[in-house]
């Protein structure tokens, strides 16, 4: 279920003026949301240069040396010698 329609459901659902939602119902718009939410691959690719990871240069996501930027947020990848 895309956004746009779940929040129309919503909509409906309050001008309605239910106040129970059923839970199978309840648990399959969850489940419709969570499926929708990882609908895109992103594939990155990385060196080790002197013992630091360097993403390549990426047209679908922002990274930088061992940093993926995503939206405000930057997550830091360090490599561990194994040790």
């Amino acid at each position: 279920m895309s956004k746009k329609r779940f929040d129309k459901a919503f909509a409906k659902y309050i001008r309605q003026g239910n106040e129970k939602i059923r839970s199978p119902t309840f648990f399959q718009v969850l489940a419709d949301i969570e499926r929708e939410r990882a609908q895109k691959t992103i594939e990155l690719q990385a060196d080790i240069v002197d013992g630091q990871l360097r993403f390549a240069p990426s047209p679908e996501i922002s990274v930088r040396a061992n940093e993926i930027l995503v939206g405000n947020q930057r997550i830091i990848v360090r490599v561990s010698s194994g040790d």
